[in-house]
């Protein structure tokens, strides 16, 4: 400071009148006083050298001139050193000088500090230039992190297990928690309706035969195997459905067979039959499927039931005149056919009727016609294209070239010609009775 001409005190600027700092360092002038700072710029818990060339960690300063202190003085103490040591170090996390970016820690080290990421977050390089911390997802690393009975959930940091659908937590041998098979069939009573099966992780309900189970998937509900299975005929008769199974009957007329499917005809006119039918003298008796028939003979005017073959109709005499005796009829015979309703029948026909005549005769002649049908409303009569003849030499063939529908009954009529030099010598006529039952069985 010095005097001015007003008689006035005025600041000296030394950095000009004299060369107060070095080379290396800055002169600033100050009220009354300069300072020098070094043209150098160390980082924090660093400084200048005194050549001002090269930066020096100001703790290993410290430490050296320690060091060559007198180790025996008293005066510093281990933790007296440590303590002076630390107190060198700027700790750039705590004045916030450090650049750590966001959500990163910031550690202070000796001379320094370096910056980290939380746990569950890894560091990741910004486009800007910059680093960032970002959440790990644990949950979708290569390593399973969760066991696989349970779902991994992941969070900010970190992550947890929460176990599946059907585990339970619980601690194992070793007290770690672990997620455990849930045995529902037996902690839930009634879970299923009939049978529960349980499984890793579930359970499945199940059914008794003859059920199904229901869209609940825990009730059962009968299946009706009559109407699912009625394309396999299961039974022969009728299916009547049972809960949990079926049953078959026969309609009457029929016995259900052991096998508890088929069903057997009773033969009503078999001599052993417990009751007796047909009773009439002149009675014949025709089983059907399902059924029976009593057909009574009634000769025709002339002629009387042969004693050798009850089913025959023979004239009375022997004797006869003129050209009527070769057109009569020697003979009737009653013939008994039965058929199941809708018989399948080839193309070509199938033969229920044969016929046979004597060899001796020039020619025979067939003729076959439909006497009578009788049949409800409901059925399809027979007609003349269900009906054909085959002859071959002495003998003809009735063929039936149609099924027939049943119940039906249909009496035909098949005579035979014998002729001699082209004259009548001689005539007899069978009467077919066609029996068609109600059933296809």
């Amino acid at each position: 400071m010095c005097w001015n001409n007003r008689g006035a005190c005025v600041d000296i600027n030394e950095c000009v009148e004299k060369n107060a700092c070095g080379n290396h360092q800055r002169c600033i002038n100050t009220n009354g006083h300069f300072r020098c700072e070094s043209l150098l710029q160390c980082s924090a818990g660093y400084k200048s050298t005194a050549d001002g060339k090269s930066c020096t960690d100001i703790s290993l300063e410290y430490t050296d001139i320690t060091l060559a202190g007198d180790f025996n003085s008293n005066l510093l103490s281990e933790s007296h050193l440590v303590d002076n040591f630390k107190s060198l170090d700027i700790d750039e996390c705590e004045s916030g000088e450090h650049n750590c970016g966001e959500y990163q820690i910031c550690r202070n080290r000796n001379g320094g500090y370096v910056c980290t990421c939380p746990i569950g977050h890894e560091l990741k390089r910004l486009s800007s230039g910059g680093n960032t911390c970002v959440d790990i997802n644990e949950c979708s690393q290569d390593q399973r992190v969760c066991p696989s009975t349970a779902h991994c959930f992941n969070t900010i940091g970190s992550y947890y297990c929460e176990c599946k659908a059907g585990f339970q937590k619980k601690a194992d041998n070793n007290n770690n928690t672990q997620c455990f098979d849930i045995d529902e069939c037996s902690v839930i009573p009634g879970l299923c309706q009939q049978k529960c099966v349980n499984f890793w992780g579930g359970y499945r309900c199940t059914c008794d035969p003859g059920y199904q189970l229901g869209q609940d998937n825990r009730t059962c509900n009968d299946i009706n195997e009559c109407d699912v299975h009625k394309d396999y005929k299961l039974c022969m008769g009728f299916c009547i459905n049972t809960p949990g199974s079926y049953q078959c009957s026969c309609p009457r007329g029929y016995l259900l067979s052991a096998d508890g499917n088929t069903c057997r005809d009773i033969d009503e006119c078999a001599t052993n039959s417990i009751h007796q039918v047909c009773t009439g003298r002149n009675d014949i008796c025709t089983n059907t499927r399902g059924s029976y028939k009593c057909t009574t003979i009634n000769c025709p005017y002339g002629y009387a039931i042969d004693s050798d073959q009850k089913n025959r109709c023979r004239q009375n005499t022997n004797f006869c005149e003129g050209e009527e005796c070769y057109t009569q009829p020697s003979a009737y015979t009653y013939n008994f056919i039965t058929f199941v309703s809708k018989l399948m029948i080839a193309p070509e026909g199938r033969t229920i009727f044969t016929l046979r005549g004597p060899l001796w005769y020039d020619n025979i002649d067939f003729d076959l016609k439909i006497v009578r049908i009788q049949a409800t409303s409901n059925i399809k009569r027979a007609t003349g294209m269900h009906f054909d003849t085959l002859k071959n030499n002495n003998q003809v063939n009735v063929l039936l070239k149609k099924s027939l529908e049943g119940p039906q009954d249909i009496e035909l009529e098949l005579s035979m010609t014998v002729f001699t030099n082209g004259m009548p010598r001689g005539k007899s006529v069978a009467k077919l009775f066609l029996f068609v039952s109600q059933h296809t069985f």
